[in-house]
């Protein structure tokens, strides 16, 4: 007995306007991620000047233990 995959019939492809609205989609993805880069490099080079001015030193273990405290980022982070 032979068997074969079902027949889905063609794919559907976006219309025009579609594939514009996913171009604006995939634009407002694009950028978002843009900023959560640059936001997250700033965000480093601030804990490196932290962790390097010995902010985290008044009763912490280390700067991960303050960044635990203070923003619950997890130690093994």
């Amino acid at each position: 007995m032979e068997t074969r995959p079902p027949d889905f019939g063609t794919p559907l492809l976006p219309t025009p306007p579609r594939i514009a609205e996913l171009d604006r989609l995939g634009d407002q993805i694009a950028e978002l991620s843009a900023h959560l880069e640059a936001a997250t490099a700033r965000l480093l080079a601030l804990i490196r000047e932290f962790d390097a001015r010995g902010g985290w030193n008044t009763g912490f273990r280390s700067c991960a233990a303050w960044l635990s405290w203070r923003v619950g980022l997890d130690l093994g982070a």
